[in-house]
């Protein structure tokens, strides 16, 4: 749904289809950018920043994720942003912020998840366990309340079981 979003707004706004998926792959593929010279800690204007820049930047794979009809590339960069903001961050906002793209990241790819729930798990232990679940939940619901208000709760098991069983059994 939160890639849906943001091409719909693209959409809206350009009326091409093929247009708008590649607005928010070039805009995924900025945050991935962007997120790994922070993580790596590296200058901006350095030949380092810029080797990294160019393998990101022109990497095959990259230019296909971020072209493609599905939400591959920006549910990394979600996943980046968040990994980033949970375990190199030491402020609490930071990792408040962390917390909710975590929440975003499940309403983008799903199948991204996993990778952080470690950080997560390392965050809930520390003294305000009740906020930063609250930031996370809060990450969860700008989506899905939308989505379950726009589609009905039926429709979207039904949907949910369907894919399901086909991603176990047919596909």
């Amino acid at each position: 749904p939160v890639f849906c979003f943001f091409v719909y707004i693209f959409y809206v706004l350009s009326n091409s289809l093929a247009l708008s998926f590649s607005m928010v792959g070039g805009i995924s593929t900025f945050v991935l950018i962007y997120f790994s010279i922070k993580m790596l800690h590296l200058r901006i204007k350095s030949k380092e920043s810029l080797a990294l820049i160019l393998i990101i930047f022109l990497n095959p794979m990259i230019w296909n994720l971020s072209n493609r009809y599905m939400a591959d590339l920006m549910g990394l960069s979600v996943l980046i942003a968040s990994f980033y903001y949970m375990v190199y961050k030491n402020e609490k906002r930071g990792q408040y912020l962390g917390l909710f793209l975590g929440g975003l990241l499940l309403g983008t790819r799903l199948s991204y998840f996993p990778l952080l729930v470690i950080p997560m798990l390392s965050l809930f232990k520390k003294n305000d366990a009740i906020r930063y679940i609250a930031f996370f939940f809060l990450g969860i619901t700008v989506w899905l309340l939308p989505f379950v208000v726009s589609q009905g709760m039926d429709n979207i098991l039904s949907v949910a079981f369907k894919h399901t069983f086909g991603h176990f059994n047919d596909y």
